[in-house]
């Protein structure tokens, strides 16, 4: 008779998530950073309407030594909030900005408006359910300064090892409609510039793009039919004259308009199409 074989097996899964690093210049220590982390989390989740499950951070290398915030979306396929804080030239002002606010901080003036409601921290403020270990740390105070210096902050990008393909693909994936696809294969067949985000949300404005140049600054829009109706119109309109005001160049692409054209009246954004 012979002897069974006994094997081991151990079961893992793999997925993939999108993860962004904060690394200050200087060391600080760790109810600064404690405090940092905790506005930094409630403003994005504030901005980009997370829940607190979906928006995780941990402090690298340990909690002793403070030295990175590593923030990562807590669930596989996340709504691609990190990348756009990461590529958007202001997102990370308009971080600051409601950060300062959560913190009873006048985000202009800097002045503290919750001295009467609010000591170090509150549950209003920075305390939450999931950072309960720091909250003998944490103290609006300690950041104020620093989140006032970061709501003038422009982010830029140093580089990117994505190929033109990969962010390609990236940006199909975000597309909501057909017609956008469409654009965006007429883009890139033009070998001119692909945005650098699909649906990007620049949250000052109340609004959502098609697509987005962030260097460039630019809204764009890919209207279909439905545009076409008064009461849409008039809505686009109002939301155009908003991110106008803000500073930032709109450019719309109606389903019937000749695109080429509009692609070369633009070349300083979509740069010059082959052939022309």
């Amino acid at each position: 008779m012979t002897q069974a074989r006994v094997k081991r097996v151990v079961p893992f899964v793999q997925d993939s998530r999108n993860a962004l690093t904060f690394e200050l210049e200087a060391a600080q220590d760790i109810p600064f950073m404690a405090t940092l982390q905790a506005a930094l989390k409630q403003g994005i989740q504030q901005i980009y309407q997370l829940e607190s499950n979906e928006l995780a951070v941990d402090p690298l290398p340990s909690v002793d030594d403070r030295q990175i915030l590593f923030f990562f979306e807590a669930s596989e396929g996340g709504a691609e909030v990190l990348r756009q804080i990461a590529e958007g030239p202001a997102a990370l002002a308009e971080v600051a900005r409601v950060a300062l606010e959560n913190c009873h901080f006048d985000p202009e003036t800097g002045e503290d408006i919750g001295t009467k409601i609010c000591a170090a921290a509150c549950y209003d403020c920075l305390l939450e359910y999931g950072n309960q270990p720091d909250h003998r740390n944490i103290d609006r105070q300690l950041v104020q300064s620093f989140l006032q210096e970061w709501t003038q902050a422009t982010t830029k990008i140093s580089g990117s090892r994505r190929t033109r393909v990969d962010h390609l693909d990236e940006l199909m994936g975000a597309c909501d409609s057909g017609l956008e696809r469409r654009w965006l294969k007429r883009v890139n067949e033009a070998q001119l510039r692909l945005p650098s985000n699909a649906q990007y949300l620049i949250s000052s404005c109340s609004t959502r793009p098609d697509f987005f140049y962030s260097d460039a600054n630019t809204a764009v829009y890919i209207d279909g039919p439905v545009h076409d109706e008064p009461d849409q119109k008039a809505q686009d309109e109002e939301i155009t004259n908003r991110l106008i005001g803000a500073g930032y160049l709109v450019i719309r692409f109606h389903h019937a308009a000749n695109w080429d054209e509009i692609l070369d009246q633009y070349g300083d954004v979509f740069g010059q199409r082959k052939g022309v």
